[in-house]
């Protein structure tokens, strides 16, 4: 603690303001002379009841100087009148003695020049310190007005000493505040004190609060702690006394200690200090908690431990499936000039395939760590697969249904180019709104609980932000097939629509009941598991509906043609 200065002394206000009513009590008083030209203040007595007064004005003071400078005192070369509470003699014993009788403390450093080892005669602060000011005072006695002018010592010229070892009656640690005093020419004649006894102070050397909460008798040296600041904070421990290190490193929220069956989980301040500077001093710090863990008091995790083996296997089986779809695009692409294929409008078969590729994407971001950004791309990623895929069935329902309905009366033609601008206009919608769904939502990284307890990312704000656009797409899909269902088409192609268009709606219902009665299943992987199972009801079996069923027609064919040739 030797060398730092005190960042509060508020707590010794009282006693300050008392030292210095005495100082201007003695520099007002010093004009006065008696008939030898003596200063009736100028009395051994009335110098020590001073300092005796100084010292039991307080519990806080353990003792008070009233010292003067060479020569200044009935023309004495010392006179320094020295009160203080003498335990040995009782609580409220108060000794006095005059230490100019014992040391001299003009040229060799004593208890008093001692308190601070940079005070001596030559570099003493108030030698070289401005004037005291002038106060007038108008008195009026039988008649007869009179004005008076007399110094007065500012507040601010007091000064503080820093801590200090009393060897000579304390045999204590202390600090000293003096007040200067001058006679009415300016000139300085010594100082007035008081004694701290630092053993009932605490110190408090962790980082400043916010807010103003100060301990009483608490000196505050903020920010001088060894605690690892990193992952732990400075915790002042009261009752420590004047003695440095007074406080304990506890652990950071969102970090544990190290020493899981200690019973105090601390670091003492002490021993973090011994170890400041060292190789160890790194052991100090407290660990992490696990990832989503706000607090912990051990490694145990809080986000749900996902199954990666059961994720690895259904990631797989998707990757297989989507390869699949590829090929099949492919296929189509390949075999575009094929009646069967032609038929069916290539250019929509290949869209399908594309969407039904766009909706497995989303299942493979599923298996990677959950991020707001990936919600956003699954999001996006699934709707935009489901509109190009199913907007593709319902456009050529429709143009089913329409030149059904007027073959009759007119012909009607529906080519795939005004589907294409349908389908369209449907895909920028969907795109707008996912982009003012993107744009307009905070997306915050949500936290909720499993069923077991467990954190886990909770879906993006309005998942599913098309989920009602696309269940209305689906019942007027349902109402096509209705109207339809009794017309002729080639290969049968409008009935495996149909059955496409039942068996998404029925996945739909079931997979949305199942979300609200099982608060969205409380299980990331079973949530992943749902997922993938309705993706692959709805993508897949379309897929084998409106291709294997015209794979199987073709197989026929050549079958029936290697017949004949035969």
């Amino acid at each position: 603690t030797h060398g730092k200065t005190f960042q509060d002394y508020s707590l010794w206000s009282n006693e300050i303001g008392t030292t210095n009513n005495v100082a201007n009590y003695l520099t007002s008083m010093w004009r006065y002379k008696d008939e030898i030209n003596r200063s009736l203040i100028e009395n051994e007595m009335a110098i020590y009841t001073l300092a005796k007064t100084i010292a039991m004005s307080s519990d806080n003071i353990y003792g008070s100087v009233v010292c003067f400078d060479e020569n200044k005192f009935q023309q004495r070369r010392q006179f320094c009148p020295y009160a203080f509470k003498d335990s040995k003699r009782g609580k409220r014993a108060i000794t006095v003695h005059d230490l100019g009788r014992f040391n001299d403390y003009l040229t060799t450093p004593t208890h008093v020049l001692r308190r601070n080892n940079t005070f001596t005669k030559y570099n003493f602060n108030w030698w070289h310190a401005d004037k005291p000011a002038s106060n007038s005072l108008n008195i009026s006695a039988n008649g007869t007005s009179y004005n008076i002018t007399s110094n007065y010592i500012p507040s601010s010229y007091g000064k503080w000493t820093t801590p200090y070892y009393d060897c000579f009656g304390g045999q204590t640690w202390m600090i000293t505040y003096l007040a200067p005093l001058y006679d009415e020419a300016d000139t300085y004649l010594g100082c007035v004190t008081f004694d701290i006894e630092l053993n009932s102070i605490e110190i408090d050397q962790c980082d400043a609060p916010e807010t103003n909460q100060t301990w009483k008798s608490t000196l505050h040296f903020y920010g001088t702690h060894a605690c690892r600041n990193e992952t732990t904070e400075c915790v002042h421990e009261h009752g420590g006394g004047f003695t440095a290190a007074n406080y304990h490193c506890v652990c950071r929220k969102g970090f544990y200690f190290p020493d899981l069956n200690a019973e105090k989980k601390y670091f003492h301040g002490s021993e973090v200090l011994a170890a400041k500077g060292k190789p160890n001093y790194k052991s100090y710090d407290c660990l992490p908690c696990r990832k989503g863990c706000e607090e912990c008091v051990d490694d145990t995790p809080c986000m749900y431990q996902r199954n990666m083996l059961l994720r690895t296997v259904l990631l797989t089986i998707n990757e297989i499936i989507k390869a699949v779809a590829i090929g099949l695009g492919v296929f189509v692409f390949a075999f575009r000039e094929n009646k069967i294929i032609k038929a069916s409008s290539p250019v929509f078969m290949e869209i399908i395939v594309f969407g039904v590729v766009l909706m497995y994407f989303e299942i493979t971001l599923g298996y990677l760590e959950d991020s707001v950004l990936l919600c956003i791309a699954r999001s996006w990623l699934y709707h935009t697969g489901f509109i190009l895929s199913f907007g593709s069935l319902f456009l050529k329902t429709w143009r089913i249904a329409v030149i059904f309905r007027f073959h009759k009366n007119k012909a009607v033609k529906k080519r795939d180019t005004t589907l294409l601008k349908y389908l369209s206009l449907m895909l920028i919608a969907v795109l707008c709104y996912l982009m003012i769904w993107t744009w307009a939502q905070t997306h915050e990284y949500e936290i909720e609980k499993t069923a077991a307890g467990y954190k886990q990312f909770a879906v993006c704000p309005l998942d599913r932000p098309c989920g009602r656009g696309e269940v209305l797409l689906l019942f007027c899909g349902v109402w096509l097939c209705l109207r339809v269902r009794k017309t002729p088409s080639a290969y049968n192609e409008s009935k495996y629509i149909a059955w496409c268009i039942y068996n998404t709606v029925f996945t739909k219902i079931l997979v949305g009941l199942l979300r609200i009665v099982l608060d969205n299943f409380g299980n990331p992987d079973v949530s992943y598991v749902v997922d993938f199972l309705s993706t692959h009801i709805v993508a897949t079996i379309l897929l084998a509906l409106l291709f294997m069923s015209k794979l199987s027609i073709q197989e026929a064919k050549d079958y029936t043609l290697n017949s004949y040739s035969k």
